[in-house]
């Protein structure tokens, strides 16, 4: 439907010098604003009605908008001279159709006819939104906005469209000015909606004014940006709509015409640009920001979508609780807000995106990051002010070591993750452990001593300690101080999920003695600049509070950001009241919402209700695991079969490892569309493979597709193979066996070992991580022979060149001195007596090059 000509007013100075008046009405009421005022209809009525009445236009609009019919009008307040442009035209009144800017039959824009610019070209695709916000954490609390309501509301308005494909919808965790320089450069955003405070400066002495805005800056501290940087950000963005939900952000002076932030964007070429005139209420901000993007995902024109914001703030109170004030009429009054919304606009017919096109559904990227062997989310989610205040207390030494607990599924690991992260950006070294009972957090211990190696000066200082016979927890300090030192004293620690070894009763301590003298000497030399993160869900005995953070309840709108990124179904999703409620009873805990979706996903509304009512009496990690229940219950055969049989890897591999575990069913390998190790096939001969029901390899993609859309399993990328790579996520794998489901059989076990040796002598994946994993799973089943030779093959000989001697005997060689096979035995023999050799012991060394030397003879 074509939209009628717009109705342009070119209000002249001539004009209006018969109105003197209205400069001074302008004045009070902008007074009015500053002084924080109420500001009624009365009040907007009186000034709207003289402009009308200046304007001097007759019958001319009511003429117009009977020839538009239903549709509504466009009113256009055209000129170049900022004395006009200055006035409050969003305030305009009609005799009959009263308030202009607010009716549903009109909208009201603004535009400078002298701007001739070449608007960016409509693309054919998505609209990309980017939602940036910033909240200093040196504002006073009367100055402190409530971003997090703001970006839930901007969610809750956009999902439906999100997650259709047609919008993708970008919100940064910081607000620092190089990260939203970094965003519309990167991210190349369609619309940008920037919320925070705004700043109008005059100053009468150098005779100029100017609009600011306030970012965060480095420590998350104010930093006023002057408008012509900020406009300076947007070349070569392609951005066509800028929304500024800040004060004074639309304001200008009459004697500077090309003043403001608004105005300095829409002159550097923005088609579209939105700001507020005066101080505007964040609840007002909040309503208008919802209702206007809502507009927009249902692809109204951007003076339309504006008009109706406008009119969702007429009274921004209503509904809410005011603890200080006795007059419940005042959440009825206006305030003026409706007024303060101002769109700049070069052409209302260009529109964001060109929005014939066809939508691609969400694709969802639920990838892992591995830090050491610990899984943490590729993107962090929310805990905005929680990762700032422990970023800058990390980062400035105020404090060194912290200890985050809650409940599982609240967070505790991407926290930490995001702050090693952090710390990894300053150049810190940064060694992870995972102490899930399925990971050997001691292989962690090689990397750091090959790590020490680099260092000859503190490695050997290392080996002198290793020769003296110190107790475990001394050797243990020593050896962090000269890793320390060997980073010049920018090292990191974090140990994950320590209740794994915690006692479950209080004072909950650690039941691993090895562990606790890691934990104590690491701790300890956190006071010489160590950098010490732990997660669990108890807190340790004698913690210092000042090193403790007790996660809690995540807020909403963090919630919904967790509800995006996730493969959640999407009627739950457009439902807001059904995530409200699921977000009340589960406490915002992640893990547990991740797990109630997917499981309700095949309920009816009333059991889903019933559900959400059983859980709702639960404490926390039970409501987890009641909801994983449900979720594998409602698997299928082949897929709770696929669950037990990945319990066989203790690290993440290709689809072709999927499928070497499936083809364990079945009593033929052609089936088997991927390369065989059989070179190393070490399968006892005439052992029976285990017959369940049979799982046909083609299946692997799809069974696998089907687990990670309920979560059941995680994926990663590895980016040495360029492969997309698949586990059990921990609490998975921990649920599975803690409910009854067996443990691998021994030919499932030899089959995921096999296909990691493959991997490894095929040279497609040669880390020290894999090759410790290798070495573990080979052992773990029984291919004892196997795992001895990847020690001689693959460990020992890079070790060696390191000069980890003694390291090699102790953890590689020693225990393994009695192989049965005598080939084997003897080269292990003789290895043992070179390291001896190297470390001084020759009359020992002797000893074992002999044995080696008869084994060798008598083959």
């Amino acid at each position: 439907m074509q939209r009628p000509d717009p109705f342009v007013i070119e209000p002249t100075v001539d004009g209006l010098q018969n109105y003197p008046q209205l400069k001074d009405q302008a004045k009070r009421l902008t007074q009015a604003y500053q002084n924080h005022e109420i500001v009624d209809d009365q009040h907007l009525q009186a000034v709207g009605s003289a402009l009308w009445e200046a304007l001097q236009l007759g019958d001319a609009l009511d003429k117009v908008k009977q020839a538009a019919g239903q549709q509504a009008l466009p009113i256009i307040i055209q000129s170049s001279d900022a004395a006009i442009l200055t006035l409050p035209w969003e305030t305009l009144y009609h005799p009959d159709f009263k308030f202009l800017g607010r009716s549903a039959g009109f909208t009201l824009s603004r535009r400078n006819p002298e701007l001739q610019i070449q608007l960016p070209e409509v693309e054919n695709q998505a609209l990309k939104v980017l939602l940036f916000t910033s909240l200093p954490d040196d504002l006073t609390e009367l100055e402190r906005l409530d971003v997090e309501a703001e970006q839930a509301a901007v969610q809750e308005a956009l999902m439906e469209c999100e997650q259709s494909g047609e919008m993708i919808l970008e919100m940064p965790d910081d607000g620092r000015f190089d990260s939203f320089r970094s965003a519309l450069k990167d991210f190349k955003p369609h619309l940008l909606y920037l919320s925070g405070h705004g700043q109008f400066t005059h100053e009468h002495h150098n005779q100029r004014a100017w609009g600011s805005f306030l970012f965060e800056d480095e420590w998350g501290q104010k930093q006023l940006v002057a408008e012509a940087d900020i406009a300076d950000c947007f070349q070569n963005t392609g951005v066509q709509l800028v929304v500024v939900s800040a004060c004074l952000s639309a304001k200008q002076h009459p004697d500077y015409p090309q003043n403001g932030l608004c105005q300095t964007l829409y002159q550097a070429g923005v088609p579209h640009v939105i700001g507020m005139r005066e101080t505007v209420f964040d609840k007002a901000g909040i309503q208008f920001a919802k209702t206007l993007l809502q507009a927009v995902a249902d692809k109204q024109t951007i003076d339309v979508a504006v008009q109706a914001a406008r009119a969702a703030i007429i009274k921004p109170l209503k509904g809410e609780a005011y603890k200080d004030l006795n007059d419940p009429a005042r959440a009825q009054v206006s305030y003026g807000q409706w007024c303060l919304p101002q769109l700049l606009s070069h052409q209302l017919t260009h529109s964001l995106i060109d929005w014939d096109f066809t939508p691609q559904p969400r694709q969802v990227r639920d990838l892992k990051v591995m830090l050491g062997k610990v899984s943490v989310p590729e993107r962090f989610v929310g805990r905005r002010r929680a990762l700032r205040q422990w970023q800058n207390k990390l980062r400035s030494a105020e404090l060194n070591a912290l200890l985050i607990t809650g409940a599982g599924g609240m967070g505790k690991t991407a926290l930490a993750g995001k702050l090693v992260n952090t710390l990894s950006k300053d150049n810190y070294q940064t060694f992870s452990f995972s102490l899930n009972p399925e990971h050997q957090w001691q292989k962690v211990l090689i990397e750091m001593e090959l790590a020490l190696t680099e260092d000859e000066t503190q490695y050997k200082k290392y080996q002198l300690i290793q020769s003296k016979e110190l107790d475990e927890a001394q050797q243990i300090e020593y050896f962090l101080q000269c890793l320390l030192a060997r980073y010049d004293g920018k090292l990191a620690l974090l140990f994950d999920n320590l209740e794994s070894i915690q006692d479950a009763q209080a004072p909950h301590a650690i039941t691993d003695l090895t562990l606790q003298h890691w934990i104590n000497a690491a701790h300890s030399l956190s006071e010489q600049g160590l950098k010490l993160i732990l997660t669990s869900r108890w807190r340790l005995p004698n913690w210092p509070d000042a090193q403790h953070f007790a996660l809690g309840r995540a807020l909403y709108g963090d919630y919904l950001a967790f509800a995006r990124q996730q493969q959640l179904p999407l009627e739950f999703l457009q439902d807001h009241q059904r995530l409200q409620r699921a977000y009340q009873v589960l406490g915002g805990n992640f893990r547990a919402l991740e797990f109630f979706t997917k499981a309700a996903k095949g309920m009816d509304l009333s059991e889903e209700q019933s559900f959400l009512a059983k859980l709702s009496e639960t404490e926390a990690e039970i409501q987890t695991n009641m909801a994983l229940a449900e979720v594998v219950a409602q698997r299928s055969t082949g897929e709770q079969e696929l669950l037990q049989r990945l319990l066989a890897y203790q690290s993440a591999v290709p689809v072709d490892g999927i499928k070497v575990l499936m083809l364990a069913s079945s009593p033929t390998l052609s089936s088997l569309d991927v390369p065989k190790p059989q070179a190393t096939n070490v399968a006892s001969e005439g052992q029976q493979i285990p017959q369940t029901e049979p799982l046909k390899p083609g299946q692997a993609e799809q069974l696998l597709k089907n687990l990670l859309a309920v979560s059941l399993t995680e994926q990663s990328y590895n980016h040495q193979t360029e492969q997309y790579e698949y586990q059990l996520s921990p609490l998975v794998r921990s649920w599975l066996l803690k409910n009854g489901a067996p443990q691998p059989q021994q030919a499932l076990l030899q089959a995921a070992a096999e296909f990691l040796l493959w991997q490894l002598e095929e040279g497609l994946n040669t880390t020290w991580e894999h090759r410790l994993v290798t070495h573990q799973a080979l052992l773990v089943a029984n291919l004892d022979e196997f795992g001895q030779k990847l020690v001689l093959n693959w460990i020992v000989g890079p070790m060696n060149r390191a000069g980890m001697y003694q390291t090699i005997l102790d953890e590689w060689l020693l225990p393994f001195k009695e192989a049965e096979n005598p080939q084997i035995g003897g080269e292990i023999l003789g290895q043992i007596g070179k390291q001896y050799i190297h470390i001084g012991r020759y009359e020992t060394a002797l000893d074992y090059l002999k044995q080696s030397l008869a084994i060798q003879q008598e083959i």
